[in-house]
């Protein structure tokens, strides 16, 4: 009898734990891509827009920095706060989720982004006296 309730034990939690899902972990293919490109940093009323979510990727592949070495880091500036991230040196697309965004100048940590906000994004080089100089600047809105 006690075997029984044993094996009815185990067979229970075996089933209950194949039926619990981990939280979603995003990935490249279900981020929306954000094309880096001269016509969103040079037109003013030109902005992207990407749907409320974790995150996105900079695909920066036909984009010329102009800069020898390429850009270093990049930072998102929203309600006023600043979040910063490293450039992956050599890289042409970064993936940028909100939650590995280092807050900067007493910022908090960023949750998510959600529908209705807008954010200035950069994408520049971080001199050694911690100064960051854009090299690509547009505008993004949050659908």
């Amino acid at each position: 009898m006690e075997r029984s309730v044993l094996i009815s034990t185990l067979f229970a939690l075996f089933f209950t734990a194949c039926g619990t899902t981990s939280p979603a972990v995003p990935t490249v293919a279900t981020l929306p891509v954000i094309q880096v490109d001269a016509a969103h940093m040079t037109t003013v009323d030109l902005a992207y827009e990407i749907p409320a979510g974790e995150g996105f990727v900079l695909d920066a592949s036909s984009y010329d920095f102009g800069v020898p070495g390429g850009p270093t880091t990049m930072q998102v500036v929203m309600s006023g706060r600043v979040y910063q991230a490293n450039w992956t040196s050599g890289a042409t697309s970064q993936t940028v989720l909100a939650a590995d965004l280092k807050p900067l100048a007493g910022s908090s940590q960023l949750a998510g982004l959600s529908a209705g906000q807008q954010l200035i994004l950069s994408i520049g080089t971080l001199k050694t006296n911690g100064h960051f100089s854009p090299i690509w600047v547009a505008v993004v809105n949050i659908k």
